[in-house]
Parts: C-alpha cells; structure tokens; sequence
C-alpha cells in the first residue's frame, strides 16, 4: 500500500462565430400550475456539507479513492456504487485497506465504461426541502436504467431528466436574487448530436426547466481533450465569488494549447466580469495544463460542525517523491485558498497519470 497522508489547515470548422461566450436565457417560463414551493431547486456545491458522498469503484483507480476516504470529515457517509461483477472485489479491498462503518456498497450491472465519473451521471435537486437524483436523459447515448434501479431500490428518488447533462459540465449559483447555470457548450452538443430534432434554444429551455432556474448560461468554445467540463476550468467558492484556472502560457508553449482553451479562458473571465463576479485568477502552470493537473477540480463544503469554508484540493504525487504534501506547489495552492478563509484539506491525485479527470469528476456530494 502506498504511504497516505492528510493535512489539513483551518465538427469544429470556423467555431468562433458559431459560439458564444454567453448565451441567455431571458424569457419567463411558466410551469403549469405548479405552485412556487413544488418546483425543483438546487443548491449551490459550496453550501453543501458532505454528510453524503457517493463514490464508484474502479480498480484502477482504488489508490485516489482511498486517499479521498480518508480526507473526509469523520461524519461522512460514503455510499460506492460498483459493478456487480467486482463486488466481491470491493469487499475484499475494503476488508484489507480500508477500515470504515461509513461505507455502504450498491452494486448494479453496469452499463458504460465511465462510471468511475459519478459526477457526470447525476446532480442533485430538491423539491419541498426533499433530495432528488436528477439522472440526465441519457449518457452519452446510454439511459444508464441500471443505475437509475439499484438507486430507487435503495432508497433513494429518482427523476429522469428531459435533457442530457454531464454533471462536471453544469453548475449553478444563487447570486444578486438570481438563480444560475451554468452550463458548458460540449453538453449543448451532446444534446445536439444523440437528439438532432432539438434546436439549441429549445435545449436551453429545457436546462431552464428542469433545474428551475432564472438564467441559464452557455459557456464556450470547449475543448475535447483539455479543459472540456467546467470543473476543470473553474471553482464557485461562494456566491458570486468565482476562482478561475489562467494558465501562465510562455510563448514557447502558445502552440501547445488549443485555440478553444485560449478562448474558453477569456470567455469566461468576461461571462463573470459582466455578471458582477469577485475573480480570484489561479495561476494554473503551462506544464499543469499539459500534464492534467486541474487543481481546481475539488470539492467545496461547509463543515458541518465548525459551519468554517473547507475544500478538499487535490495533490499530485510524482513518481518517486515520498512526501509531496510538504511541495512548494503543494504550499501555494493550500496558501491561495486560506488567504480567501477557505480551509483546505490536500489529496492525493493519481488520475492525471491517465489523463482521467480529477477528485470532483469521481465523487458526488449528495448533501
């Protein structure tokens, strides 16, 4: 077993005219009858307190999890989805690695080889102060029925989306009285290419519908291999209070990043600019970017018992270091977030060896 340690401190041709950095919706909708208290409403990730997390297991990626288990405050639940074919193994692991009562296992026949990123594959509404799973139409393609059973027979309420969503690539705030989404352009495209009757407004009225929001905006161009879900491009920490990836690119290395990622950057900056937003600029490294080291891909929370701003950031471990959490890097990124009163917590990240997201891809706070 690998030495673990926690610290803890209090068609893409001539796309420029085709995307816009932000796309609003403006017109009211009317849902029916539905009184005010009866429509759905999320809750910002920063507001969550992480006494639910869900987790999916995937062999290859057992050293990250565990790492992640054991950064949790000691009330957490962890509730790990897993294929029914690797159960047995997962107990097993768990037997011999990981010693918790807060760890329930739900077991399903999966249906994709992505399952490891729970995040992208649910988000959470609430209607009446009730939790709901809200399951996007299809993934990638794929209804994912599975998992939408094994999670009803668990207790859990479900609701199927009439959209397509990755959860990584939308996320939302409650900011000046308004409710947002955000939502990133290559899930207007899934919805596109996997439902070609829909046109793009229509798709964004339904984003409106189903998470009941005031305004919904698109945010683009996006790459397909570098920053290609929001949470790899930027964190909510609080409302209207952004923290925004800025890569410092020499001039060596402006061929090496895609156009798409250049623009996507400045977009953003000016979609939150216009909105009124507090920036906080990371100064995300040219060779981070490259490699895959998305820092920002954490997990924001309240804790529960302090009520204090925490974060669970991510460290990447180099092959051969023995105490990378004691890193110059490591110290900058837990400095850059303690001097916003943010607590942060480092774990370790193994996943950008395989170029395979990060801690918020492969986690879902739940509540």
């Amino acid at each position: 077993m690998k030495h673990e340690q926690k610290q803890t401190d209090k068609p893409k041709k001539n796309r420029k005219n085709r995307f816009l950095s932000i796309a609003v919706l403006t017109s009211t909708l009317i849902l029916g009858s539905i009184g005010y208290e009866s429509k759905p409403k999320i809750n910002p990730e920063y507001e969550r307190q992480l006494n639910t997390i869900f987790l999916h297991y995937a062999h290859t990626e057992f050293e990250t999890q565990k790492t992640l288990i054991s950064s949790l405050p000691e009330y957490s639940k962890i509730i790990f989805l897993v294929d029914t074919r690797l159960k047995e193994r997962l107990e097993l692991r768990f037997e011999r690695e990981i010693k918790s009562k807060q760890i329930s296992i739900i077991d399903y026949e999966i249906e994709t080889p992505l399952g490891l990123f729970i995040q992208d594959q649910m988000e959470l509404i609430k209607q009446k102060e009730k939790p709901i799973l809200l399951l996007p139409k299809h993934y990638y393609g794929r209804p994912n029925k599975n998992l939408e059973k094994a999670l009803v027979k668990n207790g859990f309420e479900v609701r199927r989306a009439e959209v397509a969503f990755t959860g990584g690539n939308i996320t939302y705030d409650r900011f000046n009285k308004k409710n947002i989404l955000f939502v990133g352009e290559n899930d207007i495209e899934l919805n596109l290419i996997y439902d070609p009757d829909y046109k793009r407004e229509e798709i964004i009225s339904v984003f409106k519908k189903e998470f009941n929001v005031d305004t919904v905006l698109i945010v683009g161009p996006q790459d397909k291999t570098k920053m290609y879900h929001l949470d790899l491009l930027f964190t909510i920490i609080g409302p209207g209070e952004v923290v925004l990836n800025e890569p410092i690119i020499p001039l060596i290395y402006e061929k090496a990043v895609p156009n798409e990622v250049s623009e996507l950057i400045k977009n953003t900056r000016h979609m939150f600019e216009s909105l009124g937003y507090i920036i906080h600029s990371f100064p995300m490294q040219i060779d981070d970017l490259i490699k895959c080291k998305y820092y920002l891909c954490a997990i924001p929370f309240i804790d529960k018992n302090s009520k204090d701003r925490r974060i669970l950031i991510p460290l990447f471990p180099e092959r051969g270091v023995k105490y990378p959490i004691a890193s110059d890097k490591n110290r900058e990124v837990r400095n850059f977030f303690i001097d916003k009163n943010i607590y942060p917590t480092s774990v370790n990240d193994y996943l950008f060896y395989t170029n395979s997201g990060g801690l918020h891809c492969i986690s879902f706070v739940y509540d």
